[in-house]
């Protein structure tokens, strides 16, 4: 498999995998969304059973609001575990390789295209846990950021029949995902297919932006405080290299007020006119850093 393409990485950027069996539409979902959008570029798209993929398909999405989706079409599964975990290694190698350790914030979601029209369930719809489990661990995707598309829709069933089909691939192998708080489950519906992967990938980009304004929210108070501290200590150690170099005077007496003005606000910082109380874990962590400080200050000042 050859290296995929890389790209100058944004924070803001939302990674989607395209999973699946050999010939369950992927490529084909990756060319509706393109058209959606109006992109001339196209992902090639196979004919037969033999994967036309052979490494990772690399597309650049821009969407309103600033948000850029990359979108990873990848080869088919089926050809074994070996064969699955050596796909899911090369997800994680690239994401790895491009964001560095921000890769499981990068990571946006993951969609699982099933060829709906197939009348046997292959043998990677019975290891999507698996897969699931192993993007789990190497990238902390969780289950609602799963979203499984059936595919094929229009190839002549009736849609009773293709409908029984949904149902007992939720029943044997999904039952466990598909629910409220966990995977969802869309349909590439008929003469519609290019605004409906948009609808997917839209869907995953608002979960991902709800989850970062929610990280934002809970990291803006301890993000304050360590503001707050570092400019004390800045100043402290300012003033230190100040009395250093003027030696011709008397140096003040080292008092630990002076230091400690760095943990007075630390226990309830108020900003803005608000209190923000730190957590304990970091409140220790300061009172370290407080002691460290205070006795490099009378060291400084014990050189005058």
């Amino acid at each position: 498999m050859g290296d995929a393409p890389i790209l100058n990485p944004r924070e803001t950027d939302v990674v989607i995998p395209i999973l699946g069996a050999t010939g369950a539409g992927k490529s084909s979902f990756v060319n509706r969304l393109l058209e959606s959008i109006g992109h001339l570029e196209r992902a090639e798209v196979g004919e037969n059973l033999t994967s036309c993929t052979d490494r990772l398909g690399v597309y650049t999405v821009e969407l309103s609001g600033g948000v850029r989706v990359i979108v990873l079409d990848t080869p088919g599964f089926d050809d074994g575990i070996e064969s699955d975990m050596k796909i899911l290694k090369d997800v994680v190698g690239w994401l790895r390789k491009v964001y560095g350790r921000n890769s499981a914030s990068a990571l946006g979601g993951v969609i699982y295209v099933h060829d709906i029209s197939q009348d046997r369930l292959s043998g990677s719809s019975s290891r999507t846990n698996m897969h699931i489990q192993m993007l789990n661990k190497e990238c902390g995707l969780s289950l609602d950021k799963v979203t499984f598309v059936t595919s094929k829709w229009s190839q002549g069933l009736p849609d009773e029949v293709l409908e029984g089909r949904e149902e007992e691939l939720i029943r044997m192998y999904w039952n466990k995902m598909v629910r409220p708080e966990g995977a969802r489950l869309r349909r590439l519906r008929v003469g519609a297919e290019a605004p409906c992967a948009l609808e997917v990938v839209k869907s995953i980009v608002q979960d991902v932006k709800a989850e970062r304004a929610r990280r934002a929210e809970r990291a803006a108070p301890h993000t304050k405080v360590f503001v707050g501290l570092r400019k004390k200590v800045s100043t402290i150690f300012s003033d230190a290299s100040t009395i250093m170099h003027r030696p011709s005077q008397k140096a003040p007496p080292a008092t630990e007020p002076d230091v400690r003005v760095i943990i007075t606000t630390v226990g309830v910082l108020g900003v803005g006119g608000e209190t923000t109380t730190v957590d304990e874990g970091i409140q220790k962590k300061l009172e370290k850093l407080e002691k460290r400080l205070f006795k490099r200050v009378l060291e400084l000042l014990a050189r005058v």
